[in-house]
């Protein structure tokens, strides 16, 4: 089929994109298949970009409902924290009192800090939590009191009985959630 250019009327070769007499233009045929390679490109570039965001975006919330735990043990207690965080030697075990046990984890910027205090018999716990400066908290999974530690971190205390109080520090307080008390 022969075609004509719209502008001046000239005869047009077969799949040409411009008026060879008076260069206009001209529209594209959808079936000759001319742009069709560079659409399909242009789609499949698009999907590959989507999905890799949305990898990027999913991975990381993957990982962290997925991640498994790790028994731990402080002390006298053991606990259950998540298995993405690594021992810290050079923070744990301090000296702080012989009857305090203290243990660190790190990921990132991300920590954990479990302390195990033993108290003599007949110690009152729930008096030294008050003193702490704690308050009363029943959101987290531990039950005790919850206060600030230190600029950005968030404790938990708690009786643990056996005249031992157990104090959870985290850098974030959605870890409260992440650690089981076994």
């Amino acid at each position: 089929m022969m075609e004509y250019c719209e502008n001046c009327g000239a005869k047009l070769e077969d799949k040409s994109r411009f008026c060879p007499k008076c260069g206009h233009a001209l529209a594209v045929n959808a079936d000759d298949g001319r742009f069709a390679d560079k659409s399909r490109i242009a789609i499949v570039t698009l999907v590959i970009i989507i999905m890799t965001l949305a990898l990027f975006i999913a991975v990381p919330i993957i990982t962290d409902l997925t991640a498994g735990s790790q028994h731990v043990f402080v002390g006298t207690a053991e606990f259950k924290i998540p298995d993405y965080f690594e021992y810290d030697e050079k923070a744990s075990n301090k000296t702080i009192d012989e009857r305090i046990t203290h243990k660190d984890w790190r990921h990132g910027d991300e920590h954990i800090e479990i302390a195990v205090s033993q108290f003599e018999s007949g110690a009152d716990i729930d008096k030294v939590l008050v003193n702490l400066g704690g308050y009363k908290e029943e959101k987290y999974n531990i039950r005790g009191h919850h206060y600030h530690f230190q600029d950005g971190e968030e404790c938990f205390a708690y009786d643990a009985g056996e005249n031992r109080m157990i104090s959870i520090i985290v850098s974030d307080a959605k870890l409260f959630d992440k650690i089981e008390v076994l």
